[in-house]
């Protein structure tokens, strides 16, 4: 077990094996997520693009969002606007 505080890394992390990140993560710059699962709220801010399959589970808020391609919805649905 290894605690990392208040540390910084100029260059690569490279982390391998299962990895559990608690409190604040802030990233920047480009950042590829593959098999990743969040619990708890996920805030996403600027322009995101997300490719492949996203599964979302409970309310969720779509502002200003578009989809090229096909968006299958199922069980009660409610759309507003245009």
């Amino acid at each position: 077990t290894t605690l990392l505080d208040n540390t910084s890394v100029s260059g690569t992390l490279a982390v391998t094996g299962a990895t559990s990140l608690s409190d604040n993560l802030t990233v920047a710059g480009t950042t590829l997520l593959d098999n990743t699962s969040v619990s708890g709220t996920l805030a996403v801010t600027g322009a995101t693009s997300l490719s492949d399959n996203l599964t979302v589970a409970g309310t969720t808020l779509l502002d200003n969002t578009s989809v090229s391609g096909t968006l299958a919805v199922t069980e009660a649905t409610s759309l507003s606007d245009n």
